[in-house]
């Protein structure tokens, strides 16, 4: 498998326009109907594991998603090709506008913290890796060859924003068609560093975590010259892990429908329950009961 360059892939653009609801179906509830849902490869994980979970709790409720990078999730939703769009940045002011308009809440639902794990090839020898270095390397400073999960990734344009990159074309910066993809790489590449989604191998009981991390190096990141942190979720729990970034679930739904079901289950007790199982940080923190029975065990 091969690397393309990201500047030789032509880039979605954004569209902003947006049409009123169709007549939705009589069926369509916060436990029944069909929808359509777009989201981010970096965040399959979690929201596979939601959708499984809100299916089995409700059978009358299917919930169809296809992955692909943010921006064109967001642009799919604000063109009424979807309904949800989970992805892991904030819609800008424009696309908040374009909603707005016709009439729809813009408020941001935010289910978890998760982070970007910036991996490399077993045979490297790096354990870990700063901040500092990574701004460099996506400068051009350093010339490292860095992959990521494909052309318009989220993985990309959080290090854009966390690091202030003022021109991505400067480093020696590469897609790949998938994570899969990405993965099978840098198993192959020792000179080169990989950027993943953390929540693909934040599971400890996932047969994909483990294989991911039989066949690549996980690297601790540090801020500066400060303290590397595994990428894990006590790490984000305590945030300490210096590239954490949120996982937002947008609606375009002003009735209430499966989306604001699905995205009510989300942020629910059960909903952040799974997340929490996933390894990474609930974004909400509910109250756990533990209930003692004091009585004597029979002799």
């Amino acid at each position: 498998m091969k690397l393309i360059p990201i500047f030789a892939l032509a880039l979605a653009a954004l569209s902003c326009t947006s049409n009123t609801d169709k007549k939705l179906d009589n069926e369509d509830s916060p436990v029944r109907g069909t929808i359509k849902i777009a989201a981010d490869e970096s965040v399959k994980r979690i929201i596979d594991a939601e959708i499984q979970m809100y299916e089995m709790s409700y059978p009358a409720a299917k919930l169809n998603v296809i992955y692909m990078p943010e921006n064109e999730a967001i642009r799919k939703m604000l063109n009424d090709e979807v309904r949800v769009a989970a992805v892991t940045r904030a819609l800008t002011k424009a696309e908040m506008a374009a909603l707005e308009e016709k009439g729809y809440p813009t408020n941001p639902t935010i289910i978890a913290i998760d982070g970007v794990a910036i991996i490399a090839n077993k045979k490297s020898g790096r354990k870990q890796i700063s901040t500092t270095e990574l701004k460099d390397i996506l400068d051009g400073k350093k010339k490292t060859q860095v992959g990521f999960d494909n052309s318009n990734s989220s993985n990309l344009n959080y290090l854009i924003r966390k690091l202030n990159i003022a021109d991505i074309k400067k480093g020696n910066v590469s897609a790949a068609e998938s994570t899969q993809d990405l993965i099978k790489f840098i198993e192959n590449n020792p000179n080169t560093i990989g950027v993943i989604g953390m929540s693909w191998i934040s599971d400890a009981d996932s047969k994909v975590a483990a294989d991911i991390k039989s066949r690549v190096q996980l690297l601790a990141v540090s801020n500066g010259e400060g303290t590397a942190y595994d990428p894990t979720g006590y790490w984000l729990n305590q945030r300490k892990y210096p590239l954490e970034r949120l996982v937002y679930l947008h609606i375009k739904e002003s009735h209430w429908g499966l989306g604001r079901g699905f995205q009510k289950f989300a942020c629910s007790q059960r909903g952040q329950l799974i997340i929490e199982k996933e390894g990474i940080q609930p974004f909400f923190l509910f109250d756990k009961e533990i209930n003692i029975n004091h009585e004597k065990l029979a002799d």
